[in-house]
């Protein structure tokens, strides 16, 4: 299980977390929602270890912060928002960083079983700069695949630690990976992912957490969490959750969205 407990962060002095909690268990899609600014990115973050933070993070029982660097990278790989490569990478060279901190030596072949797996059969050999804002998403995605292939090891549960990692995809796209996920974690493996998409959340999450003003608002089952009442408060604007009709009727969303007062 991987728990944080009462997690505090300040940048520039401002206080961003204000003591969020969260917990995830392995062999579930753990997602993080909320509005702009409410802390998700933030927490990630205090979970890799990117930001400093007051509170506890601990991975089965371990402190998180006490752990080895190779330790670490043998159980969690890390999907940042953004991914700003400054030389001229192939995809197959951006895709091997993963394998280089992997647990195990890879077999070979591995680099272009990764990239099959997000959808980039045969990209190895070209220029990562050349790619398209959704096709560099799932390359990184592929890297960060390498190096946590196993969903579990000797050592327990490998975890994907993700933000974001559909922003940039179209809807096609989107659901193949979120399938990719759900496949991870139905083999033993965690997930924790920061997500916008209610929609995509509502059909793949097992466990909801809804952040706003840097706390955790409801933590549950995604029909216990994305509630009328719980995403209107946090999301300053009257939602209703709908189902949708039977086909083949038009339905768009969100058509009840206005704002608040």
């Amino acid at each position: 299980m991987l728990s944080a407990t009462d997690i505090h962060v300040r940048l520039s002095r401002t206080p961003v977390l204000k003591g969020a909690s969260l917990t995830a268990r392995p062999g579930e899609v753990s997602v993080i929602v909320g509005p702009n600014g409410s802390g998700k990115t933030t927490l990630l973050r205090a979970i890799t270890q990117e930001v400093g933070f007051e509170g506890e993070i601990r991975l089965d029982g371990e402190d998180f912060t006490a752990l080895p660097g190779w330790k670490l990278a043998a159980r969690r790989a890390v999907l940042p928002q953004h991914s700003r490569i400054a030389f001229p990478f192939t995809v197959a060279e951006i895709v091997r960083l993963g394998m280089t901190a992997a647990a195990t030596p890879p077999p070979k072949g591995r680099v272009a079983e990764a990239l099959e797996r997000v959808g980039l059969a045969g990209f190895a050999g070209r220029p990562y700069a050349a790619l398209s804002g959704g096709e560099q998403q799932r390359v990184q995605l592929a890297r960060v695949l390498t190096q946590v292939w196993e969903p579990v090891g000797p050592e327990g549960a490998r975890w994907l630690l993700l933000d974001e990692p559909v922003s940039s995809l179209d809807i096609g796209h989107q659901l193949e990976v979120m399938e990719l996920l759900a496949s991870y974690a139905a083999e033993g493996g965690g997930v924790v992912a920061v997500m916008h998409d209610l929609n995509l959340t509502a059909m793949y999450a097992d466990h909801v957490m809804l952040m706003a003003g840097g706390l955790m608002q409801a933590s549950g089952a995604p029909a216990d969490v994305l509630t009328d009442s719980n995403l209107t408060r946090a999301y300053g604007c009257a939602l209703r959750v709908n189902t949708a009709p039977p086909a083949p009727a038009t339905f768009l969303l969100p058509h009840t969205a206005r704002p608040a007062g």
